[in-house]
């Protein structure tokens, strides 16, 4: 590996799930920002996104295990510290499987989000939050305060320990209220945005619903949407709460009413009780407080403050500086309910700059250039929350648009809705943006890999090219980490961690490297990925599995950023593909240059060989010259030429590699010898193709071959334990055996006649 000093700051490495919605960014802001306070690099380990599980239930825990197996490199990072985000895992599906979990880090120093652990043995410690009653209290607003007595749950996933809680607290709430719980009314989701099926059979089921709960503010946006289209009035027609308090939640129409568990600081805390821990402090267990935050969509009415009512207000200019931090309370209590420092002093400097243009004397007000060029640095700096201080910046508005225009409130007037209209109009811009970079992704994706697997280069260039292709739709930072061995698919287990990883390629700025394989520099426990080649100490990492089917060949790094993380995903899966390729490509060159050591060596054993190896029956050769004797031994005698082709030999290689479509052949070969007597003859003449001659006189032969081989493949398949179909398609040519007769007409005869029955065959061979 290059020589690089060592970090000289502290790593900790994040045990993430899904990173695709709010709860992961909320969390993930206040573990970066905590981190860039104290000088922590941050490694983030992905696993399974909610939305990637399988369909198919008995396929899920698979499918997790596949992604999950990112936690497995943990010990590559060279951390100090871990944080175990519990609330945010996938895949999950009992206590076990966190306990399971949980063993890996039993000699690590780590924090446990969202679940309590022993604290006993020093270097562990958690947060968690009061789930049951935080959701209590929540439950019965909507029953006690509202009388609701129609009320559905929209829960997380059954097993999740969060989601168990909440769930408990809807439960016992209703029962104390003596409220009858419908059946069905307690319905099922991830904890992601997927769960407008779930929405839609709720209201279609129960019409006369009074109030849906959401597990948290994900699932509720969703509700959110349903309902509109339904055309429902949130609020009137139907109330919804969600639970997290995030800034999505309170910029729906209307806002949401939820349970605040300050994600935020959460992500803050857990950094800083890491950090403690790596330094052999102490760092006591926390319950962080929750509150609930009534808003409109509960049914709930708003409460206006009295001062932006009183008209006696407005009449004596010399108010104003009340009016102004009234407005500042008002922007800090809607917007600084996560406890962001950062936010808070933009917020104040806003204030500042919305006085000093209010008491401004120029005619016309503040020139408008001055405004913008401030506002696109204020914009760049709150982010996400621009969206939110517009909002509130609007209610405000609206309260003193009637109001006399004395001449400091006409200038705050002015400038309130000039800098309404610009948030708004940077939102929209972002907006656009993003679409604009999703669609260039989309268009991006499939050529990603096409270009690389049809070049003859090494490894080397394949991945020199990658990394140019990355960098040309604007990454600057990752790495592309493989496994020395690639591993195949299992049970996650104690004795399997990786010890070591090879690293391909990397751009890092201006700095790029790619390797042939025989010398890529190795990441072990003495050279952890914490001291990969021009890492920046600042950059913040996040890490994807690298995986093709059930083989597993490394992770892809890269410097975090939400708006890139669904495509760095779908990146490393192509990578999965492209290095699965590299190696098949690399066996063929392999197996390619044998094959020509034995052809050179054995071309007189070739030609004379007789059988084919994979089944055992005869080749083209050993058929052709059998099938000349059968004729000549036989005159007068009826016989059929049976062509036979196996269906879907490519798709079934494809989907299910080779190996299955060598048992396919193997079974047709198995079907037709049981088929044939003494004698008559069966061959097989390459890739799916099969022919057999019959000598027989039984009247309607042809339709009863047809039928017992159709019953034969009927009786595999219903017993076969394998996900794809074995059927063939057949084409027969009746001829009668005597001198003169050409073997290869009859051949290609039963051919065409094949591909008239091929026309009928199913669509598909997967099961």
């Amino acid at each position: 590996m290059d020589k690089v000093a060592p970090a000289d700051g502290m790593t900790v490495c994040v045990m993430m799930g899904d990173v695709s919605h709010d709860y992961a960014v909320e969390l993930m802001n206040g573990i970066n920002d905590a981190a860039e306070r104290l000088g922590v690099q941050l490694f983030y380990m992905s696993g399974m996104q909610r939305h990637a599980a399988s369909t198919d239930p008995d396929q899920e825990m698979e499918t997790a295990s596949r992604y999950n197996i990112i936690y497995d490199y943990a010990w590559l990072v060279g951390a100090n510290a871990y944080i175990i985000s519990f609330g945010s895992l996938s895949g999950f599906t009992s206590d076990a499987a966190y306990q399971a979990l949980m063993a890996r880090f039993e000699e690590s120093v780590y924090v446990a989000l969202q679940k309590e652990i022993d604290t006993d043995r020093p270097g562990k410690s958690y947060i968690t939050i009061d789930n049951y009653n935080s959701f209590c209290r929540c439950i019965e607003h909507l029953v006690g305060h509202h009388h609701y007595r129609k009320l559905a749950l929209v829960s997380g996933p059954r097993n999740h320990p969060e989601a168990m809680e909440r769930e408990r607290a809807f439960r016992d709430t209703l029962a104390r209220h003596g409220i009858a719980l419908e059946e069905g009314m307690v319905v099922y989701g991830d904890f992601s945005g997927f769960v407008e099926a779930q929405v839609e059979k709720l209201l279609t089921d129960h019409p006369d619903l009074e109030a849906i709960a959401f597990g948290n503010d994900e699932m509720a946006k969703t509700g959110y949407q349903v309902c509109t289209r339904r055309g429902l009035k949130i609020g009137k027609d139907i109330a919804l709460t969600g639970f997290d308090n995030l800034t999505a939640g309170r910029i729906l129409s209307p806002p949401l009413t939820t349970v605040s568990q300050n994600t935020y600081a959460t992500g803050k805390l857990a950094l800083q009780k890491a950090a403690a821990l790596a330094m052999g402090e102490q760092a006591a267990p926390a319950q962080l407080t929750t509150s609930l935050v009534v808003r409109n969509s509960c049914g709930c009415a708003k409460p206006r403050e009295p001062w932006l009512l009183d008209p006696c207000v407005w009449d004596d200019i010399r108010c104003m500086d009340d009016v102004l931090q009234h407005l500042r309370e008002d922007l800090l209590g809607s917007c600084m309910l996560d406890g962001r420092e950062a936010l808070k002093s933009s917020i104040n400097r806003l204030l500042d700059q919305i006085a000093l243009f209010a008491f401004s004397k120029t005619p016309g007000g503040p020139d408008e250039a001055e405004l913008d060029a401030w506002l696109a640095v204020f914009a760049q700096e709150v982010k996400d929350s621009a969206q939110l201080i517009a909002e509130c910046l609007h209610q405000n508005l609206l309260t003193i648009q009637n109001h006399p225009a004395h001449i400091p409130l006409s200038n705050l007037r002015r400038i309130l809705l000039y800098m309404e209209g610009y948030l708004f109009s940077h939102e929209t811009r972002e907006a656009a943006r993003r679409l604009d970079n999703f669609r260039a992704q989309v268009w991006f994706m499939p050529e990603f890999i096409r270009d690389l697997v049809v070049m003859e280069d090494e490894d080397e260039g394949v991945f020199r090219r990658l990394v140019g292709k990355l960098r040309g739709i604007g990454f600057d930072n990752f790495y592309i980490c493989l496994l020395p061995k690639p591993r195949v698919h299992g049970e996650p287990g104690p004795g399997i961690f990786p010890d070591k990883l090879l690293l391909a390629a990397y751009l890092s700025g201006s700095n790029l490297g790619a390797y042939p394989r025989s010398r890529m520099p190795v990441i072990d426990r003495q050279h952890p990925l914490r001291y990969l080649p021009h890492l920046k100490s600042t950059a913040n990492m996040i890490s994807f599995s690298i995986f093709s089917g059930d083989v597993q060949y490394g992770l892809l790094l890269c410097e975090t950023n939400r708006d890139q993380m669904p495509l760095l995903h779908m990146i490393g899966l192509q990578i999965g593909m492209l290095v699965n390729f590299l190696e098949l490509k690399g066996r063929e060159r392999a197996v390619g240059k044998e094959l020509e050591l034995i052809r050179e060596r054995n071309e007189i054993l070739n030609f004379l060989s007789e059988y084919d190896t994979l089944t055992n029956i005869y080749n083209r050769r050993g058929f052709i010259e059998r099938a000349i004797h059968l004729n000549r031994d036989h005159p007068g005698k009826k016989a059929y030429c049976v062509f036979v082709d196996l269906d879907h030999l490519k798709e079934i290689n494809d989907t299910f590699g080779h190996s299955a479509g060598d048992k396919a052949i193997c079974v047709v070969s198995d079907v037709l010898k049981d088929m044939a007597k003494a004698h008559d003859l069966i061959a097989r003449l390459g890739g799916d193709e099969f022919v057999g001659i019959f000598i027989t006189e039984q009247p309607g032969f042809e339709g009863k071959l047809r039928a017992r081989l159709q019953k034969a493949f009927e009786e595999y398949n219903r017993h076969s334990p394998e996900p794809f179909y074995v059927e063939v398609s057949m084409g027969i040519a009746a001829f009668t055996c005597g001198q003169g007769l050409e073997i290869s007409k009859i051949i290609n005869e039963a051919d065409r006649n094949l591909y008239e029955e091929k026309k009928k065959r199913r669509l598909s061979a997967i099961k």
